[in-house]
């Protein structure tokens, strides 16, 4: 039994007539009517009853209709389904998100998805840079978004494994507490040496804001504070900031994390930005949907009219 079979004995029996069917199926009559016998002989059973009304279903009949429908929906439903992840407009993807991006970005990317592949699932993660790369690696996420701060280092470390790109620089703006006294738009780091810093716990994993401000400190150690505070991630700093712990540099998507609760300044020195990248794992396993997120998560203009 065939497709093609169902779908012509479902016509006959909706149709309830071998005439109207076969107009409809632009086939004769005759080349309908040995269809359905076929079927009948194959099985043993008859399944129509011909009167000078049309036809009707014998109890087989019926069930092998309803069987016809059931059988052609499903295979309608994924052919259209198999046709959607060809073109990367359906699937699931787990994105492992860094939390720094989520309240700017997030929705962004969720709107884009929604009005481009709407029957597209993502699952958000937002984990800690270093087990965003391991997770890619190893095939739990998909894709990773990551605040870095030398792409060039995290290709040699992880490069023959993933394929990554940046897509777009971050800014780093001076993290306050609530009470600071300076009412100017910008800060000095060298003002702020005497004030406790909160900075993430460097990993030998992932080069990340550690890194960098160790390199900023090398080439101008006027800057370099007398405290300093590890925190487990970048955005643990910002309760602790908020609470008058110490002061941070952070992205400055920090504003929509913090709202009121901290004070945000440009720094007058010229700091290298950190960097948002993209990664995925390299190789002929990636879905068409993996590649239409990627499209989308490396396009300029997700990233546009971003805060700096």
């Amino acid at each position: 039994m065939e497709s093609r079979q169902l779908h012509y004995y479902r016509t006959v029996v909706e149709h309830g007539s071998f005439t109207e069917a076969a107009s409809a199926l632009h086939m004769t009559q005759p080349s309908l009517s040995l269809v359905v016998r076929r079927l009948e002989e194959e099985f043993g059973v008859t399944l129509l009853v011909r009167s000078r009304q049309g036809v009707r279903t014998t109890e087989a009949g019926a069930y092998l209709y309803a069987t016809a429908v059931r059988v052609l929906e499903q295979m309608h439903s994924a052919t259209e389904h198999l046709r959607s992840l060809a073109v990367g407009h359906a699937g699931r993807i787990v994105l492992s998100s860094a939390p720094i991006f989520n309240w700017e970005y997030l929705p962004r990317i969720l709107s884009a998805l929604r009005r481009q592949a709407p029957g597209l699932e993502l699952a958000i993660q937002d984990p800690p840079p270093d087990q965003t790369v391991t997770a890619v690696i190893e095939g739990q996420a998909d894709i990773g978004i990551v605040a870095g701060a030398n792409l060039e280092l995290l290709q040699q470390m992880h490069g023959d494994r993933l394929a990554m790109q940046v897509a777009m620089e971050l800014p780093l703006k001076a993290v306050l507490p609530p009470g600071y006294a300076s009412t100017s738009p910008r800060v000095s780091l060298a003002e702020l040496r005497h004030e406790s810093w909160l900075v993430p716990v460097a990993n030998a994993k992932f080069p990340g804001l550690p890194e960098l401000l160790e390199q900023f400190w090398r080439d101008h150690p006027a800057t370099r504070p007398d405290t300093i505070q590890e925190t487990a991630t970048l955005q643990t700093a910002l309760p602790l900031v908020a609470g008058g712990m110490g002061v941070a540099l952070m992205p400055g998507t920090v504003r929509h994390m913090a709202q009121r609760s901290v004070i945000v300044r440009e720094i007058s020195e010229t700091i290298p930005p950190l960097l948002a990248i993209v990664l995925w794992r390299k190789g002929e396993d990636s879905s068409p949907a993996v590649q239409r997120v990627v499209h989308l998560l490396t396009h300029p203009d997700l990233w546009d009219n971003t805060p700096r």
